[in-house]
């Protein structure tokens, strides 16, 4: 889908929202927050990019000795990539990225391909657990999680899966080389790192802890203090969202269902759609950030390996 289709249906979805509520109880709501807030936000944020950073560190070791300082200078790249692409695209950034700096592009696809199926997990636990507080609320959201997680496996793990997802991507990337070379030799490597995916998995529980912190520090700007354990486990699970390719980042779509979900614990509806609106806009601020610090960089790579090719017809590449 084109990615302007997609910020505009998260627009019309969030705008539909504000008019359900109203113009009185959004300006009334608006009007008791406390902006001292905003600066709290700033430490979570923070700690979120340095675990994400750490957690590339480690797990990238195997594909290629990275130091810490790339890993966190990548984790801000893609961020900023993610915040205006559909589905998590940006991913292939760190494939990319990493190729450049000698490794072969099949084992950073593979690497890559990892260590977002890990975060999935990861957002499925979270899943689970919502399942276990709100059973009859959130059944759907796990079965859409473990529908995706046996799609990934398939084209991940079966030689039939690999091969489709060599066609699609020789497709947009035509090369004498096989493209993914390494690719299943590398997952074979890392199924071998119990311990690397274990630590991928901590951290990655983590970094989705302390991001949904900065959240409730927006609540606690409102004057509310949502009860924290089920406040971080719906946070995190309506993140299973954001892996549907239709709007950049789940926009629209990941608020639409929070606000709902936090009705759960009492939340009200005109609070949750501006506090999210508002870490909405600090994210959105934060990757235009690191998008301009570093435009030469994703300029330099998006012109190399030809990414725009993946978002448009292969015979309209520029």
């Amino acid at each position: 889908m084109d990615k302007r289709i997609g910020i505009g249906i998260g627009l019309l979805i969030l705008s539909i929202l504000y008019l359900t509520v109203g113009p009185e109880k959004i300006i009334a709501a608006f009007s008791r927050f406390n902006f001292v807030f905003l600066l709290l936000t700033l430490i979570p944020i923070a700690f979120t990019f340095l675990v994400s950073g750490l957690n590339l560190y480690f797990f990238a070791q195997p594909v290629l000795k990275i130091s810490f300082k790339e890993s966190v200078t990548l984790s801000n790249l893609l961020f900023a990539i993610n915040a205006f692409l559909p589905g998590h695209l940006g991913e292939l950034f760190v494939a990319t990225f990493l190729e450049k700096k000698g490794a072969r592009l099949g084992s950073t696809s593979a690497m890559v391909f990892l260590d977002k199926l890990i975060s999935l997990v990861a957002v499925l636990i979270f899943v689970a657990l919502s399942v276990a507080f709100f059973l009859e609320n959130t059944l759907v959201m796990l079965l859409l999680g473990i529908a995706g997680l046996m799609i990934l496996s398939f084209f991940s793990l079966t030689p039939t899966g690999r091969v489709l997802v060599r066609k699609v991507i020789q497709r947009f990337f035509p090369t004498e080389k096989p493209l993914l070379e390494g690719f299943g030799k590398t997952i074979q490597l890392y199924l071998f790192e119990k311990k690397r995916i274990l630590l991928n998995l901590v951290l990655s529980i983590l970094r989705l802890v302390i991001a949904s912190m900065t959240l409730y520090i927006v609540f606690l700007g409102f004057g509310l203090s949502p009860p924290i354990i089920p406040f971080v486990i719906l946070s995190i699970a309506s993140l299973l969202i954001g892996y549907i390719p239709i709007t950049p980042s789940g926009i629209g779509l990941k608020e639409g269902s929070l606000v709902y979900l936090y009705t759960l614990i009492s939340i009200p509806v005109e609070i949750s759609l501006l506090a999210l609106t508002i870490v909405l806009i600090i994210n959105q601020a934060t990757s235009g950030l690191f998008f301009v610090l570093y435009y030469p960089t994703i300029s330099q790579y998006l012109r190399s390996f030809s990414l725009k090719g993946i978002f448009s017809p292969p015979g309209h590449r520029n």
